[in-house]
């Protein structure tokens, strides 16, 4: 019984990673298309003006998934649906009269938001990309309740059909329509479009799966209760981007860089870089976004191993896929930038950084799972004190290391939070598990399987064309990775590929 449980795991997380990796794939697409439209300087205005409408999300509905997941997983765990169906309408009240209000708020200080941003192109995209942050806050409630009912297919399919929607209109509108607006306007314009659409494609979705609406009447106050201190930290990282943007602008100007300059660095790096740094969260996203419905009903019903076991190895398998990437990217990354973006630029910053994408991962991983525990409060300090910790970097670092202050501080700030993270998650369950001696593995393994795969690039770079030569030589560093790690049992390698296996098999049978 447990082994067909575990295998019904791996084979969610296995559908899942796929689902999230197109919906990656199509985000570079997407960020390929802007950045060949409006260059890196536009990409550089578009998101500073998208983490200022992302506050909007931040404060009306961003921890609204996590609840709503969570606790419609906990009613269904006891056959209540009408309970169900009163969360999400509690959710969805919450989200909208919020998200109406702080939309208010902007449209009628359009001023302050221009002197704020510093800059009138800035204030203008900001308020074409309004009706995406409504939009999304109700499409965040729809998707959360998606992911309580374990109906991951949907809930995963949602992100890939938002951001194909968001390729077409961008194709469209790129093309010769609403030529009387400028090209940043413009993609502003196509992305709120495409979060129009996807905002109803997600009730349908809901619909589709028994979803309905109920007197939200006692659940205003628990549902609150709950997603504040979610809320707080999604605001906490919309408000720290924010701010990051602006302090980045200040301090890179006081060490000598040109306005032009700095937009476009900022461009690379949050358009670019990070992107690529952060591709291989896709996988611990999905192990997440399938636990921590697990674990919030094997927490109910107070299984405590199945927890330990479900935490344990998500943690390992974060390590696992970060030190795999890792070694790619230290041996690949100007050669794989350059053929994605065409901007080998963007790839010296990831060689240089792609350490980072380890605590980004575990950071992201231990904040949801702390989010199934009913932890969120003590999420929120180890949130609160990675923030402040890249803060106080970008504004002593970009002296010694210019640009790359922020995604160093970005790295810095992320492992706060994990080391944070884990210790609380540890404390709580009582887990016990030695993930010290897992990251120096896997750190080990991605340094010997880069080197590999490096060594091979010269002699394949004589045999074949550049971008062949880039794909044989990183599955030829990703196959040195994976017999390290199966070699000497790293993060429960082995066991992973084996439930990949049968649920392939099980699959095809």
């Amino acid at each position: 019984m447990e082994k067909k449980y575990n295998a019904n795991v791996y084979k969610t997380v296995l559908s899942i990673t796929l689902f999230s990796a197109i919906d990656q794939i199509g985000g570079f697409v997407y960020t390929i298309i802007l950045s060949r439209a409006i260059g890196a300087q536009g990409l550089g205005w578009y998101q500073i003006s998208l983490n200022i409408a992302n506050l909007v999300v931040a404060i009306s509905a961003s921890g609204l998934p996590f609840v709503l997941g969570r606790r419609v997983a906990e009613f269904d765990a006891i056959g209540d649906k009408n309970n169900q169906h009163s969360a999400l309408s509690a959710g969805l009240v919450i989200a909208v009269v919020l998200s109406l209000l702080v939309c208010f708020v902007f449209l009628t200080n359009k001023p302050l938001l221009e002197k704020l941003a510093n800059s009138s192109q800035v204030a203008a995209m900001s308020l074409f990309l309004l009706p995406a942050a409504l939009s999304n806050a109700v499409y965040a409630c729809f998707r959360g309740a998606l992911w309580g009912k374990k109906e991951y297919i949907k809930h995963s399919s949602l992100e890939i059909i938002d951001i194909v929607i968001r390729i077409v209109f961008a194709l469209i509108i790129f093309e010769g329509f609403f030529t009387q607006y400028q090209g940043s306007l413009r993609a502003c314009l196509a992305y709120s479009l495409s979060c129009v659409i996807t905002s109803f494609l997600s009730f349908v979705f809901y619909k589709s799966c028994g979803g309905k609406f109920a007197n939200p009447k006692g659940h205003f106050l628990p549902t609150l209760k709950s997603a504040l201190p979610v809320s707080g930290i999604r605001l906490a990282g919309s408000f720290f981007t924010t701010v990051i943007a602006f302090l980045f602008n200040l301090r890179m100007t006081q060490v000598g860089y040109t306005s032009d300059v700095i937009m476009a660095e900022y461009g690379i790096l949050t358009g670019m870089v990070l992107p690529l740094i952060a591709f291989p969260i896709i996988f611990t996203s999905a192990i997440s976004t399938t636990l921590v419905p697990e674990i919030s009903g094997n927490a109910k019903k107070g299984e405590t191993e199945k927890v330990q076991s479900h935490l344990k190895k998500a943690i390992d398998y974060t390590f696992l896929f970060g030190g795999l990437a890792i070694g790619v990217y230290i041996a690949f990354a100007p050669q794989i930038c350059d053929i994605i973006f065409a901007n080998a630029k963007a790839g010296i910053y990831v060689r240089e950084c792609c350490w980072i994408m380890i605590p980004l991962g575990v950071a992201s991983l231990t904040t949801n799972l702390q989010n199934s525990l009913g932890l969120e409060y003590k999420s929120l300090v180890s949130y609160f004190a990675g923030g402040l910790c890249m803060i106080l970097c970008l504004w002593f670092l970009p002296k010694y290391v210019g640009p790359n202050c922020l995604v160093v501080g970005t790295g810095i700030g992320m492992t706060i939070t994990s080391i944070a993270n884990v210790r609380i998650i540890c404390k709580a369950t009582r887990l016990r598990g030695n993930f010290g001696n897992t990251l120096l593995q896997v750190c080990i393994f991605a340094l010997l399987s880069g080197l590999v795969g490096y060594t091979f690039c010269n002699l394949c770079n004589v045999l074949v064309n550049q971008t062949l030569s880039l794909a044989l030589c990183c599955t030829i560093c990703v196959f040195a990775y994976v017999l390290l790690a199966t070699t000497f049992n790293t993060s429960e390698c082995t066991l992973l590929i084996k439930n990949v296996k049968a649920s392939c098999h099980k699959t095809k049978k």
